[in-house]
């Protein structure tokens, strides 16, 4: 089986194959680099969810030029790698200015660098241009890097075609005031740069190109139409490190950094329109199965935002706790250690927490509920895998509660004052086991229970 076989010898399995599906020799030498490349650069400390297990899970069965563009797809991912790895400056860091901590693409030289000129214009990128980390900065340069590592072994015309496909990854984009889409708006500067460029493509395969890109960015993103909600939340989980640098490899994170990262996923999935997730063109795929997978998306996103949200209030809750007992502090602190293989179990602060048997609160979505109390299906470093203060929290106040004291808390500076208009039952029952925990601040907190 594929999967039983070392990460280098399925990365070179993978090039060979999709170079002999394109019509091309990867020679063995080149895939093996390649290979070394792709796994090197997706290794980083940063990484949770963009690594080579992600390039592996979205080209299983996919068509050679899908494949190939996977591979590169994800190479370049500066929020998490803390810009240009080494390995990436010396291929593609002129291709790029940083100037007061933007990034900017450098001016293009048709002439003396043809490459890098086509693939800006798939991308519709011009000199001098802002690059935004969360708008094509990382695709371009993924896309970039592709195209000079491929671009002696294979024609212009499909290096032109991975690259394109690479653009599509650029996620959630949606249809512009002029009715046109990011697919279609791809599939114009495709043919702009086929004329420009001389490639030599017709009408179908472009079309086809452009059907192969929306299957990819589809791949990309495909655990939004997981049915297992808990595949959807695992995914979730693995990409708040990657945006928050707080909560990579370290476990005293604060209390604080802990409610930042949360919010800031809730806020994001909170305005995600599921009607931008999945991509399609051409009639590809076809439409009951994109309405479907948008349907799901859909489900997925809402499940998403009240579980954050509940998460959220747990840990404002926590907060408020800490600011109002000394300040900011590692949520160990207050929450105990997380468990770690190997090491005895310590007491932790839901330990101490009244057992709840009151039915849940009429506006609970029992999903959610359940998904708190019994857990994701992966282990997280930084996060125990079921939440049973946000679960003790949702059981008694529903979605509707929860909701209610978070907009509250947007609106208070003052944490005493916060916690005073919750029900003072569960502040007092929450405060008098974290006392339990953080013993340094045991006089303050059991001065609230």
């Amino acid at each position: 089986m594929d999967a039983e076989r070392p990460t280098l010898q399925r990365l070179i399995g993978r090039f060979t194959e999709s170079f002999a599906g394109l019509g091309g020799t990867a020679p063995p030498l080149m895939a093996e680099a390649w290979a070394v490349l792709v796994h090197e650069t997706m290794s980083g400390r940063g990484r949770q969810y963009h690594t080579v297990d992600h390039v592996f899970d979205i080209s299983e069965g996919a068509s050679p030029l899908a494949t190939l563009s996977i591979l590169f797809h994800d190479t370049v991912y500066y929020q998490a790698d803390g810009g240009l790895l080494p390995q990436l400056e010396t291929r593609v860091g002129d291709a790029v200015i940083e100037e007061d901590g933007a990034v900017k693409l450098a001016p293009l030289d048709p002439e003396g660098d043809p490459l890098r000129s086509m693939v800006a214009g798939l991308f519709g990128f011009e000199s001098g241009v802002t690059l935004s980390p969360y708008a094509g900065l990382n695709e371009f340069l993924s896309a970039l890097l592709a195209a000079r590592e491929i671009g002696d072994h294979l024609p212009r015309s499909t290096v032109a075609q991975v690259a394109a496909c690479i653009e599509a990854t650029i996620p959630f984009r949606p249809v512009g005031a002029d009715g046109v889409g990011p697919l279609q708006r791809l599939h114009c500067r495709l043919a702009g740069v086929n004329t420009a460029y001389g490639l030599g493509l017709d009408d179908a395969a472009m079309e086809q190109c452009v059907v192969q890109a929306a299957d990819v960015a589809n791949r990309d993103v495909g655990n939004f139409a997981s049915t297992d909600p808990t595949v959807f939340l695992d995914n979730t989980w693995k990409l708040l490190p990657e945006t928050n640098n707080a909560l990579r490899g370290q476990r005293l994170y604060t209390v604080t950094d802990y409610r930042l990262a949360i919010e800031k996923m809730a806020g994001f999935l909170g305005f995600l329109d599921p009607g931008v997730v999945f991509l399609g063109f051409a009639g590809q795929p076809e439409a009951g199965v994109l309405e479907r997978m948008t349907a799901q998306a859909g489900e997925n996103i809402a499940l998403g935002v009240h579980y954050l949200r509940a998460k959220l209030l747990a840990a404002r809750v926590v907060e408020a706790l800490a600011l109002h007992t000394g300040g900011d502090a590692p949520i160990a602190l207050f929450m105990g250690d997380l468990p770690e293989p190997g090491r005895p179990a310590t007491k932790r602060l839901e330990d101490y927490l009244p057992t709840s048997s009151v039915e849940p609160a009429p506006s609970a979505d029992l999903t959610v509920l359940s998904l708190l109390e019994t857990g994701r299906t992966l282990r997280s470093g930084f996060d125990l895998k079921t939440s049973p203060l946000a679960a003790f929290l949702y059981r008694q106040l529903g979605d509707e509660g929860v909701q209610a004291h978070l907009e509250t808390a947007k609106s208070m500076d003052d944490a005493k004052a916060w916690l005073d208009s919750l029900p003072e039952a569960l502040v007092g029952a929450v405060a008098k086991a974290s006392a339990e925990v953080a013993v340094s601040r045991r006089a303050g907190l059991l001065a609230l229970a």
